[in-house]
């Protein structure tokens, strides 16, 4: 029912049943004529006289059209589709749209991604990189313009952000930066795409962790680290084990290579030790390969530990403290560092560390795991002087 406000009685005046003439139309014979009420289709003016209303010659009382002659719009009106139909081609036509918005993202961000390394490479960041990564003073010229370029992409896809009071400068940034980006070299395409921010502490941090103890019990710990990557899309960094890591370019340990190997390996989900490879035989090899290094590597540290075992236990027959023993030299292919046996994935993040710091040790030492790594990463640090 619908409401509003009711016009009074006698306000408007009804129609009257009064002879209309209209115009004759093109191709009628006589003029037209009605006892019937008008409709008015708009365009009606009263007349002037008093009697009837006046049409315009595109109009005409109800009773008075002549068929013979086409309507004004009909073909208009005929083309006039359904509501449900109209609605359908609306939501076809936005589906259209999205599919080409989505089709046309990677070539948008591969257009960005170009305009942003063909910006010039500021000179003081420059100066960050010689005297913060010495790793970039050994590179090559190319492969030195080639990291400019990618810190220059990074830094402008990736926000970084600043923890316990750390007031983050570009010193920081591009330092970080560079180091990650040694990842990239030679490789074309989006750097880290699952990453989103860069978290920076001053030092360590402390994180709670639960650790499922023999027997299923689980504990609580509390653990100070120097860095952590998130398969949710963050890296957190201390600054000062970041700086450290940078400065001793030939000791096989840096923070930044380990923490954004493991984002590598977490494009393709959790943390596993495989990171995103290009066909089924280059994972099957890289199973393999890594399979052997990563069980010799839990082998020796067996061996080890039972040498250890067994000195401490001469010592302790002899009525020496076992605390006393001195531990066993360590074996000569012990340049994986024990943290490398937790699992694959902190065993592909300690690999890349010292391939890029230790090349020619690996290469001697594990020379189908150099050739492994070689491959994966597009470079030979090896050539780096």
């Amino acid at each position: 029912m619908a409401s509003g406000r009711a016009v009074p009685a006698g306000g408007v005046a009804p129609l009257s049943k009064r002879a209309v003439e209209v115009e004759p139309l093109p191709g009628d014979s006589s003029p037209a004529q009605s006892d019937q009420p008008a409709i008015l289709t708009g365009g009606a003016r009263p007349p002037s006289d008093g009697g009837a209303l006046a049409y315009p010659q595109t109009f005409a009382p109800a009773s008075g059209l002549n068929p013979a002659r086409p309507q004004p719009y009909a073909k208009y009106r005929a083309a006039a589709l359904p509501g449900n139909a109209m609605s359908l081609v609306i939501l076809l036509a936005f589906a259209a749209l999205l599919a080409g918005a989505i089709a046309g993202l990677p070539r948008w961000r591969a257009w960005r991604r170009r305009l942003w390394a063909s910006r010039p490479f500021p000179p003081a960041w420059r100066d960050v990189l010689r005297r913060r990564v010495p790793l970039y003073r050994r590179l090559p010229p190319d492969l030195q313009l080639q990291l400019r370029r990618r810190v220059l992409e990074f830094l402008a896809e990736k926000p970084f952000l600043g923890c316990a009071g750390l007031v983050l400068t570009d010193e920081m940034r591009v330092t970080i930066a560079a180091q990650a980006c040694l990842l990239r070299l030679n490789r074309p395409g989006p750097l880290f795409p699952e990453l989103r921010q860069i978290l920076v502490y001053p030092g360590a941090f402390v994180v709670d962790r639960v650790h499922a103890a023999p027997g299923g019990v689980l504990r609580e710990e509390r653990r100070a680290l120097a860095g952590e990557s998130w398969s949710q899309g963050q890296v957190i960094l201390s600054w000062q084990d970041v700086l450290d890591g940078a400065s001793v370019p030939d000791d096989g340990h840096n923070v930044v290579l380990h923490e954004f190997a493991h984002q590598l390996d977490q494009e393709t989900g959790s943390a596993n030790g495989a990171p995103r490879l290009a066909s089924r035989a280059a994972h099957a090899r890289w199973a393999g390969v890594m399979s052997r290094a990563f069980a010799g590597l839990q082998a020796r540290i067996r061996a080890r530990d039972a040498a250890r075992a067994r000195a401490q236990a001469e010592w302790s027959w002899f009525g020496s403290s076992p605390e006393a023993a001195p531990p066993p030299a360590p074996a000569p292919d012990d340049l994986i560092s024990d943290y490398g046996a937790t699992n694959e994935a902190e065993f592909f993040a300690v690999v890349t560390e010292v391939f890029y710091e230790q090349p020619h040790a690996l290469a001697a030492r594990h020379p189908e795991l150099f050739e492994l790594l070689r491959d994966y990463y597009a470079v030979d640090p090896r050539e780096w002087h």
